[in-house]
């Protein structure tokens, strides 16, 4: 506990402990139960309990206990030891085979996703309120519906360009033919070789790891945040924004998207495959 810096009242080269040191180490003892735990009690609560102000925890939490008053909890992946395991082994072997050097600027990655007429027209989580107001909000966010119309659409991307966007008939990945023919040969043997040529390499992005496919933690949030502003009504309105927004996406954006995969991977690696959402951005690009 960093409290060396208020011992250093002295008398006859003697250390003082005055009533004022005495209880600011106890408040720190108190305290440190209250602030260390998985999940810490607000400071005001923990202030009440043990008889002092906001202000002191504040500055036992910044200054005696030399911890960050605010740090933010990050939604993660639930990922199991077989999990983190293949994370770690794939991240390093995927980025060495594919993404090293320029490597990443010959590969295609693509995915399937969900869209819905709820990702069209939505609303806004703020709003303003006057300082006097204290009635009811006015403006609500409500829920979206339990089962809203949409479909599965497979599209991917590369460094030199978009695959079509394809959209999946319902149950058509358990009808394993209907895929093969209508989705995984077109993309194949038409798509990548239109963009690099033929092609033979089939390999896939690690298993459950969204933080290290680009469809998941970038281009498909994309083009749902762009449907947001759009406003169909049917199900053939939604097809229709959806191949035009996909359309719309920059190579600027997507090309920085494949960097970042690279960086992830490393990350992942460097964190032997535990998750990497709570490290900021400069530090995803570290060393193994």
């Amino acid at each position: 506990m960093a409290l060396s810096g208020t011992f250093h009242l002295r008398r006859n080269g003697q250390k003082i402990i005055t009533p004022y040191i005495c209880e600011n180490f106890c408040n720190c003892q108190k305290s440190e139960k209250y602030i260390t735990t998985e999940n810490p009690m607000p400071q005001r609560d923990i202030a009440k309990l043990i008889g002092t102000s906001v202000s002191t925890i504040n500055k036992i939490i910044n200054k005696d206990l030399g911890l960050k008053a605010t740090k933010k909890k990050h939604a993660v992946h639930k990922l199991f030891q077989s999990h983190i395991r293949q994370r770690h082994t794939i991240s390093r072997y995927f980025y060495e085979n594919f993404l090293a050097a320029d490597r990443w600027k010959f590969i295609v990655t693509y995915d399937e996703a969900w869209v819905y007429l709820t990702n069209c027209d939505r609303k806004r989580a703020i709003y303003y309120q006057k300082r006097v107001e204290k009635s009811r909000p006015i403006w609500l966010k409500e829920c979206a519906e339990s089962y809203p119309k949409g479909f599965m659409v497979a599209c991917g991307i590369s460094y030199e360009g978009k695959l079509k966007i394809r959209k999946v008939e319902r149950n058509a990945k358990i009808n394993s033919e209907y895929y093969q023919n209508n989705i995984l040969e077109p993309i194949f043997l038409n798509d990548i070789p239109s963009i690099y040529g033929k092609q033979s390499n089939k390999n896939r992005t690690p298993v459950k790891s969204p933080d290290l496919a680009p469809m998941d933690f970038c281009i498909f949030g994309c083009l749902k945040r762009a449907l947001g502003k759009r406003h169909p009504r049917t199900i053939e309105g939604l097809w229709k924004v959806v191949k035009e927004e996909w359309d719309l996406l920059s190579m600027t954006m997507i090309r920085k998207c494949l960097i970042s995969w690279k960086i992830r991977c490393r990350s992942v690696n460097k964190q032997k495959g535990f998750q990497i959402e709570h490290l900021k951005n400069f530090k995803y690009g570290v060393n193994f």
